[in-house]
């Protein structure tokens, strides 16, 4: 009974804490491209509360091409359920490499 009700707890807190991502924005030959988290802020995700226009929450890294230099972003996420934000970035932008992750701080990874 203990067990059951610790893991009804940690289910309720883990669905009700807000995502965590590192958050950066720099050129490829900065700590930001290198995953350094001592040179990276921590950014606090919030879901959305619009029930007709559910979104996904995730932290996401990716680079792209800025004309001549590549730039690196690092951070929170906002995408409408069942669409790859990576998909979607590279609509936008002319994305280099990107990837995304659903768990606290898991956008660490070297970019290029």
């Amino acid at each position: 009974m203990y067990v059951y009700c610790v893991a009804i707890l940690f289910l309720t807190i883990n669905s009700v804490c807000p995502l965590q991502c590192y958050l950066c924005i720099a050129s490829t030959t900065s700590d930001c491209n290198e995953g350094n988290v001592t040179s990276m802020a921590r950014q606090t995700c919030h879901n959305s509360s619009n029930p007709e226009r559910p979104t996904e929450t995730v932290c996401v890294g990716y680079a792209y091409s800025d004309g001549d230099q590549q730039i690196v972003t690092r951070g929170c996420g906002y995408i409408f359920q069942d669409v790859n934000i990576c998909w979607y970035l590279n609509l936008t932008v002319p994305v280099v490499s990107c990837s995304d992750c659903k768990t606290d701080l898991c956008n660490v990874n070297r970019m290029l």
